[in-house]
């Protein structure tokens, strides 16, 4: 049987000794962080006892200062961050909450009531297209940021062939709304949505008026690739014209993307019988009044390359 030597341990609790000082010295060579102690009151000693947990708190703080992003976080805890508390003016005490970004994220995702766009268009903002848009669109920023700033409850109409960004701006604007304001939004494939609603006001009654005021009611709307929903006389006098007039009346904000212009709308929506081009004709008037214009997107050069 082998003897215990008693200098083994000795040379353990030197090498541990000796990663203490180590981590000490890091930690009072970064003057930032090291200063940012200060509220615990931490002597050397303090320091020396604690160094652990301080250095984990060191290492969380240093991987949020250059966060790669929610979606990449790769921390155990992923979109926590680590703070301390000073139990008895004897020891720290570590503790998780949301980290500014997750919390933002929470946020934007209670204020989301529909979100009918691809995931990779979740972080777009103003400043991610406005770089991107030619001198002749940056009227489209600043209509919105007359409503951003209540300047203006006018709506946006963007309108153009496929694949020229619209879908794209239209989700950034909503963003931003959401971004700047407390209230709600929702971004509407209306093709997929308006069929829905159509089943709905045949097979579920209350739920369809419980869905229209929501849509109604919601603060920033987006009605992507209106024009392209089934349309009969049902829909437009069921949906469309109570829907967008109802939202004219409460000034809430509503965007349009679309392959056809205004006057193209009113064409497709005069079905039906002889009251069908006065219905037609009212819906072109709504969205002639309530619009701040229609925009042009159509062209191949609508970004910068």
């Amino acid at each position: 049987m082998s003897l215990l030597n008693p200098f083994d341990f000795v040379s353990k609790d030197s090498e541990q000794e000796s990663y203490i000082e180590e981590l000490v010295k890091k930690i009072k060579a970064d003057k930032e962080f090291y200063n940012s102690l200060s509220k615990y009151e931490l002597d050397d000693i303090f320091l020396h006892d604690n160094i652990n947990m301080i250095n984990q708190y060191y290492e969380d703080r240093k991987y949020c200062e250059n966060c790669p992003g929610l979606d990449k976080c790769n921390k155990e805890n992923s979109g926590f961050e680590m703070s301390l508390n000073k139990i008895n003016n004897k020891f720290l005490q570590s503790s998780f909450g949301p980290c500014p970004k997750a919390v933002e994220q929470m946020r934007y995702d209670r204020c989301y009531l529909y979100k009918d766009f691809r995931d990779e268009f979740s972080s777009l903002l103003i400043e991610d297209i406005e770089y991107k848009l030619n001198r002749n669109r940056t009227p489209i920023i600043a209509a919105f940021m007359k409503i951003i700033n209540k300047e203006s409850n006018r709506w946006i109409y963007l309108y153009g062939n496929n694949g020229v960004g619209k879908s794209y701006i239209a989700t950034a604007l909503s963003n931003s709304y959401v971004h700047e304001n407390e209230g709600t939004a929702g971004v509407l494939d209306t093709a997929k949505r308006f069929k829905e609603l159509m089943s709905l006001s045949i097979n579920n009654t209350l739920r369809f008026n419980e869905v229209m005021d929501e849509l109604i009611g919601i603060d920033c709307l987006v009605l992507d690739d209106f024009g392209n929903e089934f349309k009969s006389e049902y829909v437009r006098d069921t949906i469309v014209i109570p829907l967008l007039n109802e939202r004219l009346k409460n000034n809430k904000t509503t965007i349009f993307t679309s392959e056809f212009t205004i006057e193209e709308i009113a064409v497709l929506y005069n079905i039906g019988n002889k009251a069908g081009y006065i219905k037609a004709k009212q819906l072109k008037n709504i969205l002639m009044s309530a619009c701040e214009k229609e925009f042009d997107l159509s062209g191949v050069n609508f970004f910068k390359k």
